[in-house]
């Protein structure tokens, strides 16, 4: 009886030692997937960051080109070509209009 509880407590042993390799297998490659997710993430934030900043300029430029536009023909045809219409706002109840 001896003999087979000794038989069974190793067996047993092995198989918790067995276990907890195979955690340390799977934590290490778990730690890997996430730092890879971490650099992906990194670099959606900082293309998303990079769009952002690109229209705020590109939206700037345009707006500099049109008020530019009502003194030129020219740049206020070119706008055009663009699919981009010049207008002139209108004060509204005396208020001076902004100069967009």
């Amino acid at each position: 009886m001896t003999s087979l509880l000794s038989k069974l407590n190793l067996l047993a042993g092995a198989v918790v030692l067995a276990l907890a390799v195979w955690l340390v297998v799977l934590a290490s490659g778990n730690q890997k997937l996430q730092a890879e997710a971490q650099s992906q993430v990194f670099q959606i934030r900082t293309g998303q960051q990079t769009q952002q900043i690109t229209g705020q300029v590109a939206t700037n430029i345009v707006r500099d080109m049109a008020q530019l536009s009502l003194a030129d023909v020219e740049l206020r045809n070119l706008l055009q070509r663009h699919g981009f219409t010049v207008q002139v706002r209108q004060p509204v109840n005396g208020q001076q209009a902004p100069a967009n």
